[in-house]
């Protein structure tokens, strides 16, 4: 279990560094097909990555679990050539885990992709909704609300009637200090 962490500022004294950032990683191995105790991600907010390489909020690699509650702020203006996952969810066959009800700010400048959530290929067993998946497109860098295989959602609306949940959302959180404290005050959240 990955519960109640604040994970920020690992990059402080070099924010130019262009390595992939995982803040949160997942990962199962079904060894010999005897399934392990569940995981869980849950209550963690995750801020100030200030990083110029690919980074990824959580990282979930056959996670056979649920990922809950969490908060992704993702908003580093000095970036010049980031890629951004708020959630990156792998899986094989055979696993099932739930991604519900995580609150996911991407706000990267520079060039690059920018993705809420990223499947990248449709696995039986895996649901995700109530998420809040609010990602902002600039001139220069591509937001996408999230993925599903080969089949992308750059609007809330794309996104739900390409497979993804009615219930997500794409409501700027306006966060009190995105910095410092992670608390959404827009009231329709």
């Amino acid at each position: 279990m990955i519960d109640g962490n604040l994970i920020q500022k690992p990059f402080e004294q070099n924010q130019t560094m262009t390595s992939q950032v995982f803040p949160i990683y997942v990962y199962t191995n079904l060894n010999g097909n005897i399934f392990p105790p569940r995981n869980t991600v849950r209550n963690n907010i995750i801020r100030n990555i200030k990083n110029n390489g690919t980074t990824y909020g959580i990282y979930a690699n056959s996670p056979d679990g649920n990922i809950y509650h969490n908060t992704i702020i993702l908003d580093y203006s000095g970036a010049t050539n980031c890629n951004a996952y708020g959630i990156y969810g792998a899986a094989q066959n055979g696993y099932v885990y739930e991604i519900k009800n995580n609150l996911i700010y991407l706000n990267v400048g520079g060039s690059g992709l920018h993705y809420g959530i990223y499947f990248p290929t449709l696995i039986p067993g895996v649901t995700e909704g109530g998420n809040d998946l609010y990602v902002v497109t600039t001139p220069s860098a591509v937001g996408v609300i999230g993925v599903f295989g080969a089949t992308t959602g750059t609007t809330i609306n794309q996104w739900q009637s390409n497979g993804g949940a009615i219930s997500d959302t794409y409501l700027n959180p306006l966060f009190v200090n995105p910095l410092t404290d992670s608390h959404p005050s827009n009231l329709s959240l």
